[in-house]
């Protein structure tokens, strides 16, 4: 039940955050598009979990798996240390939509139980 929850409050958030803030974005960056695909297919695997759908292969989520979990390792390094300074991304590299540390610590919170069950999703054999 609780899962069922959160994937439907997760669909708000997610309509919520295509209309508010990448509805109003002139110039989209990679990194934009990266975040977008990113969320659209860990949503698809959230309602794979939640619903017991059996989309795409076991291999493919252990991959994704990995690639939100370095995205996000990336991030609060780049976020939390003097690399930042240091270091400008490229435009093409910068989101538009994660602004400080605030908000990139309540969006990895808020998608942790998305990751266990990408996580999860990884684990089954097909």
């Amino acid at each position: 039940m609780w899962w069922k929850i959160y994937f439907w409050l997760g669909a708000i958030f997610l309509v919520a955050g295509f209309i508010f803030v990448y509805g109003k974005l002139e110039v989209w960056s990679f990194a934009d598009w990266f975040e977008i695909a990113s969320v659209v297919i860990g949503f698809i695997g959230l309602y794979a979990y939640v619903y017991k759908k059996n989309l795409l292969s076991s291999q493919f989520w252990k991959i994704f798996f990995w690639v939100i979990i370095t995205s996000w390792t990336f991030n609060l390094v780049y976020m939390f240390t003097p690399l930042e300074e240091a270091l400008q991304l490229p435009r093409w590299l910068t989101s538009s939509s994660v602004l400080n540390e605030t908000e990139l610590i309540i969006a990895i919170l808020a998608n942790s139980p998305l990751a266990y069950a990408i996580y999860r999703l990884g684990q089954k054999r097909s």
